[in-house]
């Protein structure tokens, strides 16, 4: 087993009732540092600290993008996709800079949603905690005091969806949906099996189950119903990990499985899924724009581009612990933690950007815990730091985590 596959099941094992990570004696969270509650329940604003130095050196081991080829790959059915995301920004690229921290002292936060100027993201409470308790906060994305939405359980994926934010709640097997102004509980969309990651397209949601009835799927969810459906089955794959969808087409990596992990392209229309290609590696997020998608290809090291109309694949770039990729205007985003959020070396992750028309990569922040999902606005670029965990329950993390904001240039 790989450090990070031993990392996504102990993630998975906080995430289904085992111990989550660093409480007191009564097992209720010490008030050390926002975003936290006080005892009446009221938001106490972030704590401040330095934020991490940038660099602009390129990092000494990464070489020009070279062509190569996965390990197998399926041939694709011959249509191509499209995307209804919006086009990246053309308003500046991002960095290289000093990142600014909207909130810290988080206790490995997890995902991040964006939406018109506010961000969300989760944090867990203590260590131990019921059922791995999270904390659901947001915070504008032009800074000020985080607030406390609500306590859900656990939140292992969020995403926006008019005006709420939907949970995947693998603990409590349902999509938790929250007003993302008052924080009220608005329901909860039951599920068969424990939700894993959510994303949404402008009509549609879509939920990876993993501990399912029969095996690893996928559902989607009409915003307007929201009653769900399956998409996506396979006994013969691993759980989908990262999911990015479109209005035309689900994009989503697996977890390793029998060896090996896959990029599959779901057509929306149709239902029909396309295997794009297998790895004997695990595959991180993937990214897409117009008939191109990247992915990364974490035990590699490795960011690979694979053009949908060509159906041909090449290692697009070399970056140390590549996890999440984000693209915005001329330039893929790369956040690289090759650590895995240990405490060997709690400050070696990075966050690059290439050239999306390929080139060599350019680290435009360092020195940073663990960074994770990167979103990106008019205003630049913003990313979770997950901070640093022992890669056992049996030893709390540190509450090191943070949001992280790099602002566009001009």
């Amino acid at each position: 087993m790989t450090r990070t596959s031993a990392y996504r099941l102990g993630l998975i094992a906080l995430l289904t009732g085992c111990s989550a990570p660093g409480t007191d004696a009564d097992g209720k969270k010490a008030i050390s540092g926002p975003p936290n509650t006080s005892a009446a329940g009221t938001s106490a604003a972030p704590r401040t600290s330095a934020a991490p130095d940038a660099t602009t050196a390129a990092p000494g081991a990464t070489a020009a993008p070279t062509v190569a080829n996965p390990v197998a790959s399926s041939k694709p059915s011959a249509s191509s996709a499209t995307t209804s995301n919006p086009e990246p920004s053309t308003n500046g690229s991002i960095g290289p800079g000093t990142p600014q921290v909207l909130a810290d002292g988080l206790l490995f936060p997890g995902r991040i949603a964006l939406n018109a100027g506010k961000l969300f993201f989760a944090s867990r409470v203590g260590y131990p905690a019921t059922q791995g308790l999270e904390e659901l906060w947001t915070v504008a994305t032009s800074g000020g005091p985080a607030q406390l939405l609500a306590t859900p359980g656990n939140v292992s994926g969020l995403a926006y969806v008019n005006d709420e934010v939907w949970i995947a709640a693998g603990s409590q097997r349902a999509v938790l949906r929250i007003d993302a102004t008052s924080g009220a509980a608005l329901g909860s969309i039951t599920t068969d099996g424990a939700p894993y990651q959510v994303a949404t397209n402008s009509t549609t949601a879509f939920a990876s189950l993993y501990d399912a009835t029969e095996k690893p799927a996928l559902v989607s969810i009409p915003h307007s119903t929201r009653a769900p459906g399956v998409l996506w089955g396979s006994a013969e794959h691993g759980l989908p990990l990262w999911l990015n969808a479109t209005d035309a087409a689900l994009f989503f990596t697996t977890q390793p499985h029998l060896g090996t992990s896959s990029v599959f392209r779901i057509d929306l229309a149709t239902g029909s899924a396309t295997e794009l290609a297998v790895f004997d590696k695990e595959l991180g997020a993937v990214e897409v724009v117009g008939n191109t998608i990247w992915f990364t290809v974490q035990g590699d090291n490795a960011v690979w581009q694979r053009d949908l109309t060509n159906n041909t694949s090449m290692k697009f770039a070399t970056i140390p612990g590549a996890w999440a990729v984000r693209a915005d205007g001329d330039y893929l985003y790369v956040s690289g933690r090759p650590e895995y959020c240990t405490r060997t070396e709690p400050d070696a992750g990075a966050v690059y950007r290439v050239p999306l028309a390929g080139g060599t990569p350019e680290k435009i922040a360092d020195r940073l815990r663990c960074p994770s999902q990167l979103v990106a606005d008019a205003k630049g670029l913003y990313w979770i730091n997950n901070g640093t965990w022992a890669g056992t329950s049996a030893v709390a993390p540190l509450e090191d985590g943070a949001v992280l904001f790099l602002p566009r240039s001009e």
